[in-house]
């Protein structure tokens, strides 16, 4: 008996040390939170904004090889310009939703902007 009260007191004590300690941790904790959700979030999103910027590539080389396929006779320097130009031309347009799901990555869940990229671009793991 004298046993278990001896140790209901050592819990006693114990539990009055913690509150002293909650703040640290809560403070731990609450300056951890966001960088794991930061990282969490980079690596679901990071992947599918590769796969997307992969199918747009995808998709602007084999239209350029079509274009040069029916305009056989353009020099090397005009084949480079028109390749500049549709690189340019993508790259502006996709700026502004991927610059968004990124702001939405640092400041909370981009999820359903991502889950849409994946639906409207058809977009596979």
């Amino acid at each position: 008996m004298y046993l278990h009260e001896s140790n209901d007191a050592a819990e006693t004590r114990k539990r009055e040390a913690r509150p002293s300690e909650l703040p640290d941790s809560g403070r731990l904790i609450a300056e951890a939170t966001p960088s794991f959700g930061a990282e969490a979030s980079h690596e679901t999103v990071d992947p599918v904004i590769a796969r997307f910027r992969a199918a747009l590539k995808s998709v602007q080389t084999s239209e350029l090889d079509r274009l040069y396929r029916r305009l056989p006779d353009l020099d090397e320097h005009s084949r480079h310009a028109i390749w500049q130009f549709a690189d340019c031309l993508v790259a502006k347009m996709v700026h502004p939703p991927l610059e968004c799901i990124r702001d939405e990555s640092r400041n909370g869940s981009p999820h359903r902007l991502v889950d849409a990229l994946q639906r409207l671009f058809r977009l596979k793991d």
